[in-house]
């Protein structure tokens, strides 16, 4: 198997996104795609699965030059994107997500069990681990990862697009992934992997190719790996900036948990006689394999959440459950795991999101929003 992409060129308005890039993939590979944000990374991979059309360029796959019109066209010659902010349907369950388009049907009506066995069957087979049953909503962040990868493996696809798939994972989960992802690759997968993590490509990847402002700025084979190269092709210029290590904070408590309980979204016990206390000029860390109550934790301080037993208290002021609006008059800000979401809407523009706290607030007058001083301030 080979597959390479020779000069995509892909403008939106005025923004020339991609210049005459060129990408190959062997067989068997896993082959990073390495630049900051806005290198022009995810929009290069949404042409190859035909989600994007290009102004000019050639894609080749196989020794024939194909022509990839849609997502669909991508699956049918076996290429599978997993998107960044997963293409799932929080309402159904992970055996309805995992079929769509390829639904058993029996006397000519959805058959839920043969789509639940074949689930069952894809995720033992490459020992993802998932309940087929479960809805997607309940699942954690690394768990929706694992069916968007799995629908795509459901699709006999033999090349594998990951699109930045560590930004929102814990460390552990990364760890697992990574496991996941050699596995494949030893069944013959070939995966692209897009990062702007240096550490993670240095460790997961056999080639690496890095874009900047929409051009291939280099590439390496893994034996010529080398950081500050890399650092280079990235951002065009040296990078050492030393952080110095500042000590903790000791001034006042500003937040204070005393033995929090709260139940999870399965009406289990996820937070259990929880306590600590955080004070001003600190960042304070809280570690643990996902799905053991750090969400829950955040979501009962955020006011997202009641808490069942237990106190909390906002410099010195009893904040046990209060809802939302006190807690962001206050000063307490929330970014969600879940930020496509939980912290976004999607469906309006950026100016909206902005001013959704405040949009009763400075940005109001009487009835009407002030849009001149929300586009000022965003």
């Amino acid at each position: 198997m080979n597959l390479s992409m020779r000069g995509i060129v892909k403008s939106f308005g005025a923004n020339d996104v991609l210049k005459s890039v060129d990408f190959s993939l062997r067989g068997g590979e896993i082959c990073a795609l390495l630049g900051e944000n806005g290198a022009g990374k995810s929009t290069l991979m949404k042409v190859l699965f035909g989600q994007e059309q290009p102004e000019s360029g050639k894609i080749f796959y196989k020794g024939k030059e194909v022509n990839i019109s849609s997502p669909l066209a991508a699956l049918k010659l076996g290429i599978g994107m997993v998107h960044q902010h997963f293409m799932l349907v929080p309402s159904l369950t992970v055996a309805e997500n995992m079929v769509f388009g390829i639904e058993p049907t029996k006397c000519g009506i959805f058959n839920y069990k043969q789509a639940a066995k074949m689930t069952r069957e894809v995720s033992k087979k490459f020992g993802l681990d998932v309940d087929p049953d479960m809805k997607v909503r309940d699942l954690y962040v690394g768990q929706k990862q694992r069916v968007e990868i799995l629908k795509m493996l459901l699709r006999n696809v033999e090349v594998l697009i990951l699109d930045e798939p560590t930004a929102v994972l814990t460390p552990q989960e990364t760890e697992e992934l990574f496991a996941q992802l050699i596995n494949l690759k030893k069944e013959g997968y070939t995966i692209v992997f897009i990062s702007h993590k240096l550490n993670e490509v240095e460790e997961l990847a056999d080639r690496i190719t890095v874009l900047r402002g929409g051009v291939v700025s280099g590439r390496m084979e893994k034996s010529e790996i080398n950081r500050n190269a890399l650092i280079q092709m990235m951002v065009g210029r040296e990078l050492n900036t030393n952080y110095p290590h500042k000590p903790a904070g000791n001034g006042d408590v500003v937040l204070r948990l005393e033995k929090i309980s709260a139940l999870g979204d399965m009406h289990t016990l996820a937070l259990d006689n929880v306590s600590f206390e955080i004070r001003a000029g600190e960042i304070y860390g809280i570690a643990g394999v996902s799905g053991n109550g750090q969400r829950e934790l955040a979501e009962v301080i955020a006011g997202m959440r009641l808490s069942m037993g237990g106190k909390m208290y906002y410099r010195g002021q009893d904040f046990t459950n209060k809802p939302p609006r006190a807690k962001i008059e206050a000063g307490i800000s929330y970014v969600p795991e879940d930020r496509l979401g939980t912290g976004l809407a999607p469906n309006l523009n950026s100016v909206e999101n902005i001013i959704l706290k405040e949009y009763n607030g400075r940005f109001a007058e009487g009835w009407r929003i002030k849009w001149q001083a929300a586009v000022s301030a965003a």
